[in-house]
C-alpha cells in the first residue's frame, strides 16, 4: 500500500510540475500495474488543484494552467485510458463549447478527450463560438447533453439569457453543465443549467448519465 501511495504522489507531483514525460511515464506505469483509469483521473485532478494553487499563489501564469491541461488531455487520449470497445456505436453525443467573449478554454480539449474515452461522441466547439453558432449547434447536433465554459467573472452576466435562448431553440435539451470560475457553483440553478462541474471527472459523469437518459 505505501508502494502505491508513493507512486499516486509521484504522478500528482510531476503534474503539479507541467512534467509532461514523468507524467505519461508514471501513467503508464500504473496502467501497467492495474491501476484503473478512473483512479489515475483522480490523481490527475490532484494534479490540476496543484497546479490551480501554484496560480492563485503567482508561481504559475496561464500559459501553465493551459498547458496543464494539454497534458491531461495527451493522457485520456492514451489506447489504455479508454474504455470504449473499439468499433461500438457512441453512446450519445455530447457539446462542449466556451461561453462567448471568453479569452480561452482552458480544459474543454482535455475534456472532450475524456468524454471520449467512455464511447461518448464529444464535439469541441473551441474558442470563439458566438450565441448563433451554439444555437446552430445544439439544433444540429441535438446532444445528449453539453457543458459550457465560463472563466470570466464579467461574462457571468451573459449566461442566463443564452442558456434560455438555446432550450428555446433545442427544447428537448438532455442537460446542461457549467464549468469554470466557483461563483457558477452557487449560481448554476438559477442561470438555467442543470449541474456546475467542478472538474473533468463530475462533467464525464454528468454528461454520462444524461446519455443514458438518467
Amino acid at each position: 500500500m505505501a508502494g502505491q501511495t508513493d507512486r499516486i504522489l509521484v504522478l500528482a507531483s510531476a503534474f503539479g510540475d507541467l512534467d509532461e514525460a514523468r507524467v505519461e511515464a508514471e501513467v503508464e506505469s500504473l496502467l501497467h500495474g492495474g491501476m484503473r483509469p478512473r483512479e489515475i483521473q483522480k490523481i490527475l485532478e490532484l494534479g490540476m488543484r496543484i497546479v490551480a494553487e501554484n496560480y492563485r499563489i503567482g508561481e504559475y501564469f496561464l500559459a501553465d494552467r493551459l498547458f496543464a491541461g494539454r497534458i491531461y488531455r495527451r493522457i485520456m487520449e492514451l489506447p489504455r485510458m479508454s474504455s470504449a470497445m473499439p468499433g461500438a456505436a457512441p453512446l450519445g453525443t455530447v457539446l462542449v463549447g466556451a461561453l462567448p467573449g471568453e479569452f480561452h478554454d482552458e480544459g474543454n480539449d482535455a475534456l472532450a478527450a475524456a468524454l471520449r474515452s467512455l464511447g461518448l461522441e464529444a464535439v469541441d466547439l473551441g474558442l470563439g463560438a458566438g450565441a448563433g453558432e451554439l444555437e446552430t449547434a445544439f439544433v444540429e447536433l441535438k446532444p445528449g447533453a453539453a457543458v459550457l465554459s465560463c472563466w470570466r467573472a464579467d461574462a457571468a452576466a451573459g449566461i442566463g439569457p443564452l442558456i434560455r435562448r438555446l432550450r428555446g431553440a433545442f427544447p428537448s435539451m438532455g442537460g446542461l453543465a457549467l464549468r469554470g470560475g466557483e461563483a457558477l457553483a452557487s449560481a448554476f440553478a438559477e442561470l438555467g443549467a442543470d449541474a456546475y462541474a467542478e472538474d473533468i471527472l463530475a462533467a464525464q459523469d454528468f454528461c454520462l448519465a444524461r446519455a443514458r437518459g438518467a
